[in-house]
């Protein structure tokens, strides 16, 4: 599983490494439907450089992956279900073609909000909570890279 803490103060988001054993800290509370929807309709998911998922208020979502070595487009639909963000998008691309599906947590704390990761991307529970990170971007910062990757992935 994965936790993520977004700053208060800016959208990056930044993993810590845990086990799916270890307790959420000690006052967390489950963000509700409404807030979490607030803070993620009409965003951009960017993961790395070359990742970016756009979470449209409709509950669809666009993405595009841009590194030279495995370019990819996907397509596919997010909703969040309590506190309980996920989302499941159908790639296609040079390294050939899978569906993601993802499960995510959201909690605030005193310092912030912890997601915990709940599903891995072939949607098996996951065991341990990956080190990674993700910046929330304001808008639709995928539409161009999609079209970019998709003109390449045609010649």
């Amino acid at each position: 599983m994965k936790r993520i803490a977004i700053l208060a103060t800016a959208t990056l988001l930044t993993a810590a490494g845990a086990r799916a054993s270890d307790a959420l800290p000690e006052g967390s509370v489950p963000l509700s439907a409404d807030q979490l929807n607030a803070k993620l309709a009409d965003k951009t998911l960017a993961r790395g450089g070359h990742e970016r998922v756009y979470l449209a208020p409709d509950g669809t979502t666009l993405g595009a992956y841009d590194n030279k070595a495995a370019e990819a487009v996907g397509k596919g639909t997010w909703k969040v279900d309590g506190n309980e963000l996920c989302w499941s998008v159908d790639w296609r691309g040079r390294g050939g073609n899978h569906t993601e599906r993802d499960c995510r947590k959201f909690y605030q704390t005193g310092s912030g909000i912890i997601v915990q990761q709940t599903v891995n991307a072939d949607g098996s529970p996951l065991t341990v909570f990956p080190i990674g990170g993700f910046v929330l971007m304001p808008g639709d910062r995928a539409t161009e890279r999609y079209s970019k990757v998709e003109e390449l992935l045609r010649k």
